[in-house]
């Protein structure tokens, strides 16, 4: 009986944590706060009420709120609450990409990459994963780097190829850890290092790049 009483108090308890939340969110979004609003949005969508969804996140997607613009992108995508519409989400994403949205602008850099949705186009491609490694997501610092490496929709540069890489490697992306080892094995973009190379293969290899654990070995017989 007792612990039933406190499973009703606990469930009681949150239930009124969430009311209290969402009375202060639905007072913060009337006094003007939009962020605010989109995330009675994200409730209200939870809940079904798709309508009352799209109506915020339009509301807040106009006025350059880029979570709004990217809820909505979505709902097109998936088609809830509205007629699916692939082009809209396109242009939703694009939006909320401008507005800050790193999420948009990743997946947007992964559709013109290969060519989802839209037509592949690897210059659209590689300056929204430009825009996404700036806005901080680490991992798309690692493809702006093969971009720079291949010479694929902007120019060869080894320089900027490495520097992309060791942005991504230092948050432990695997595979711009195994891309940063290939240059300094190779010595391109920066002063060859072999030491460096199999410190940097190792890595890869204990972040779980199969293919850096044999290059790892390669490495060790060129050193020793």
């Amino acid at each position: 009986m007792q612990k039933v009483l406190v499973a009703l108090l606990f469930i009681t308890s949150i239930s009124f944590c969430q009311e209290w939340t969402e009375a202060k969110m639905t007072e913060a979004c009337t006094n003007g706060n939009l962020q605010e609003c989109t995330n009675i949005g994200v409730l209200r969508e939870k809940q079904g009420q798709y309508k009352e969804a799209i109506y915020l996140y339009i509301n807040g997607c106009n006025a350059g709120v880029g979570s709004a613009c990217h809820n909505l992108g979505r709902m097109y995508k998936f088609g809830k609450g509205v007629t699916k519409n692939l082009q809209k989400y396109i242009e939703y994403y694009g939006k909320a990409c401008s507005y800050g949205s790193p999420s948009s602008c990743a997946a947007l850099g992964n559709n013109y990459e290969y060519g989802e949705i839209v037509a592949k186009d690897m210059n659209k491609a590689f300056n929204y994963h430009v825009k996404a490694c700036e806005y901080k997501v680490f991992g798309e610092c690692g493809a702006v780097a093969w971009f720079y490496k291949k010479g694929v929709g902007t120019k060869k540069n080894y320089e900027k190829a490495a520097k992309y890489y060791k942005i991504a490697c230092n948050r432990n992306n695997k595979n711009a850890c195994a891309g940063l080892a290939g240059l300094y094995f190779n010595g391109r973009g920066v002063e060859k290092n072999l030491h460096m190379s199999f410190s940097l293969f190792n890595k890869a290899c204990d972040l779980g790049h199969e293919r850096s654990c044999k290059f790892r070995n390669i490495v060790r017989n060129y050193i020793q």
